[in-house]
């Protein structure tokens, strides 16, 4: 599903996110995934067995760091015969072949030896920080979802401490999160993708399970 437009919305409370009051923010369209990356997914394309905590080819991707997501993305577009988004230095000024990467060579979080830029190809991409809001909250600023403090949810109190988050009736419904703070008393672990009810795009996961990257890191 493609989303687009041009928004003014946020307020000043706790978790305003992005969208500050009154300042507008021009959005071009953009797709977004209706599932976050399943761990069999990851593997098939990277080629490579990754180090998961909790594995299970249906529950979503962890352990990644940026660099782990920016690679994914282009060997993905490159599986699907796209020119890639994003173009990659290495720190002795070689372009990386992502045809020929191997996983091994993509640096950890600390060493940061890639330098990456966006030739705004139609490759598969991260969202921005802006894209991945506006999606999680529904796309439509004029809605009352726009407003929950979680995707999906029913609850409006942005400035809910996080013990608190349960006092949302809503929450289990959408999202898998602490145990701690469960109605379901879940475990601590990742669950399957698509499992819960998704928010008003039709996008699951938007709020639980695991985090997500996005292209500004």
């Amino acid at each position: 599903t493609y989303y687009s437009g041009y928004y003014t919305s946020g307020d000043s409370e706790t978790y305003m996110g992005c969208f500050y009051e009154g300042q507008s923010i021009p959005l071009q369209p953009f797709a977004l995934g209706q599932y976050e990356v399943t761990q069999e997914l990851f593997t098939t394309i990277m080629g490579s067995e990754h180090e998961y905590t909790f594995k299970d080819e249906k529950h979503p991707a962890h352990n990644l760091n940026w660099y782990m997501a920016i690679a994914f993305c282009n060997k993905l577009s490159l599986k699907q015969q796209i020119e890639p988004y994003y173009t990659v230095i290495d720190s002795k000024k070689n372009t990386i072949d992502f045809e020929t990467l191997e996983y091994s060579s993509i640096p950890t979080s600390s060493e940061n030896t890639w330098t990456v830029t966006e030739n705004n190809n139609s490759g598969y991409r991260l969202p921005t920080e802006m894209e991945w809001e506006f999606a999680a909250r529904g796309g439509d600023p004029d809605s009352d979802a726009w407003n929950y403090a979680f995707p999906g949810t029913d609850n409006y109190d942005k400035t809910t401490s996080i013990n608190n988050i349960k006092g949302d009736s809503n929450l289990d419904n959408y999202a898998y999160y602490d145990d701690s703070y469960s109605a379901n008393d879940n475990e601590l672990t990742t669950y399957g993708v698509g499992l819960k009810q998704p928010n008003t795009l039709g996008l699951y996961d938007m709020a639980g399970n695991v985090r997500e990257w996005c292209n500004n890191e």
